[in-house]
């Protein structure tokens, strides 16, 4: 069907806003609401600021809905009528046509709190704010009245404030449309993004809209579901494989597993299933990976995948290769990959050594573990194929090196397999020696610094943005382990153009050794001490060793990585 328009604009006209205000493109997304959308026009004209946009998209109404927009057409700049991919296709579109400096999308049934909300918010000392946000009005559901917004450190589990109240610059959103893949979470993931991104957000003082909220139990269901997967995707490393492979050669279809119970839980079959998994050693195995091993299981007999690939396999992958083979013909066309992470001491104690040998591909993260493997289970097709990192979104700082002056900063980050004793016994060696010459900062979830360590800095719950501003801002980064294959804080500090001064580990050595890094056996603290104190030294030592990490990091681009990757999907079983 072909898309109706009307409008102002339709005609070739525009109305003329008075000069020197911020203009705003208020877009309304409507769908059989006749009734709505005219109260939501209605209150969009009854706002006193003079520069206001009215854009509507209709997704082809079948009521009343075009009736009002014919009957209204002289009061509306622009509106269209036509099918469309749901209400963020819709939102898209919207923004799409949208003509003003400022874009807020009140769809049909929802207004403004009083007639000036427009004015004052866009009379606010926003500044450079990329986002302007406020309370809102609810009018049902389980919150009535209004709902004051959460703060913005706690968007990783919950979106702060409702979209309606919600204004963005038009250019963030022509940058950045909302992401069709998700139905019903696409603002979160809009606003998550722009959050880790270091956009500016301004909080206005009061109420801006009011809300009908119309989600019902399973869509509330679906919502967490979706904005779990948002930052998830957002902060594990590994996921950004799947947007690295190109499209024209590999398809993909991303199942994204919790590494808790999950959803849908059956008590008694998920603790049957659990304690199964136990006795053969899985003790990381949950319900939730039983869950998706179903799903690939289906995939596979109705000839859906040419492969799975459990990018855990360490957790997510137990009953699968069992199946297939028992299945035989049904299932025997999809090749099973499986990648491991963890060391070869975590490993002897985690995987069945016949659920490995039933994989297509073992795919080791390091060549030690990589010699394990190959070890655990003879006759298994294990491959070395190295963790990538994305050096577009990690990368060094465009200005020169620091100014003198300030104290040496050393960064590490994350808690698995971390030697913090020797990292805090480093900090008390250098103190002593050098007392506030150097500052260390840790970036870790829960960790408790020893009394007497002034030269030590926590980080908790640190956004994207603000982690990129800490490796930026970093000298060198100081990463003792106990253990290690790959390591994400390694990688994204190389691409961050640091030097390393870490543990003298096979697979450090593997990833970081090209001149980047000075490698300590045994993780003494002195020696720690004594690398870092040559770095704080030597500038010219530390722009070599920064080049050498920045140019290992950029071989091992996701780019680069993927391609890997793409001939491995493309083998033939």
């Amino acid at each position: 069907m072909e898309a109706l328009r009307g409008g102002i604009r339709a005609k070739g006209a525009a109305r003329a806003f008075p000069g020197g205000l911020p203009t705003l493109s208020v877009v309304t997304v409507a769908k059989n609401d006749a009734r709505g959308l005219e109260e939501t026009l209605s209150s969009v004209r009854g706002q006193t600021h003079p520069s206001i946009e009215q854009v509507v998209v209709d997704g082809g109404s079948t009521d009343g809905t075009q009736d009002v927009l014919r009957r209204l057409d002289d009061r509306i700049d622009l509106w269209v009528s036509g099918p469309d991919g749901g209400i963020y296709d819709a939102m898209n579109k919207g923004a799409a046509l949208a003509t003003g400096e400022w874009v807020q999308f009140l769809n049909a049934g929802d207004g403004y709190c009083a007639p000036d909300t427009a004015a004052r918010v866009l009379a606010l000392p926003i500044g450079e704010a990329d986002l302007v946000y406020g309370a809102t009005d609810f009018l049902g559901g389980d919150r009535l009245g209004v709902v004051e917004p959460e703060p913005l450190e706690r968007l990783w589990r919950t979106m702060p404030f409702c979209h309606q109240s919600l204004l963005a610059r038009r250019d963030l959103l022509a940058a950045r449309p909302f992401d069709l893949r998700y139905r019903i979470s696409a603002d979160f993931d809009l606003v998550f993004a722009a959050h880790e991104e270091g956009k500016r957000f301004f909080r206005a003082g009061f109420p801006i809209a009011r809300h009908h909220p119309g989600f019902s139990h399973a869509s509330r269901a679906r919502a967490v579901y979706e904005r779990w997967r948002i930052v998830r995707r957002r902060r594990t490393g590994t996921n950004a494989l799947a947007s690295s492979l190109d499209p024209a050669r590999v398809r993909i279809d991303e199942r994204i597993v919790p590494m808790g119970p999950g959803r849908l839980r059956i008590p008694f079959l998920a603790g049957a299933i659990e304690r199964r998994a136990r006795s053969r050693g899985h003790s990381a195995y949950r319900w939730s990976d039983f869950r998706t091993e179903l799903v690939a299981l289906g995939l596979a007999l109705r000839r859906r995948i040419d492969a799975v690939h459990f990018l855990d396999a360490e957790h997510s992958m137990l009953f699968f290769p069992g199946w297939r083979r028992r299945l035989g013909r049904l299932a025997s066309k999809t090749r099973i990959l499986a990648s491991f992470h963890q060391p070869p001491g975590i490993l002897e104690k985690t995987v069945d050594p016949g659920i490995v040998r039933r994989a297509d591909a073992v795919l080791a993260v390091s060549s030690e573990q990589a010699d394990f493997l190959r070890a655990l289970a003879p006759g298994a097709d294990v491959r070395v194929l190295l963790l990538g990192v994305d050096t577009d979104a990690f990368s060094p700082p465009e200005a020169g090196p620091p100014a003198e002056g300030r104290p040496f900063r050393c960064l590490a980050g994350g808690v698995w397999l971390r030697d913090y004793d020797a990292f805090f016994r480093t900090a008390r060696i250098l103190g002593a020696r050098a007392p506030g010459a150097f500052e260390l900062h840790a970036v870790a979830g829960r960790l408790e610094i020893p009394a007497g360590l002034d030269n030590v800095v926590a980080h908790r719950d640190v956004p994207d943005a603000e982690l990129l501003g800490l490796y930026r801002g970093a000298d060198a980064l100081f990463l003792p382990l106990k253990a290690a294959t790959a390591n994400n804080v390694l990688l994204e500090g190389m691409a961050c153009g640091l030097p390393i001064v870490s543990s003298d580990l096979a697979a450090v050595r593997e990833y970081a050794g090209n001149g980047g890094a000075r490698l300590v056996k045994g993780n003494d603290p002195e020696a720690f001490a004594s690398e870092l104190e040559a770095l704080r030294r030597d500038p010219d030592l530390r722009a070599r060793m920064s080049r050498a990490s920045r140019a290992r990091a950029l071989s091992l681009s996701w780019q680069n990585i993927a391609v890997e990757y793409a001939r491995l999907y493309e083998e033939t079983p």
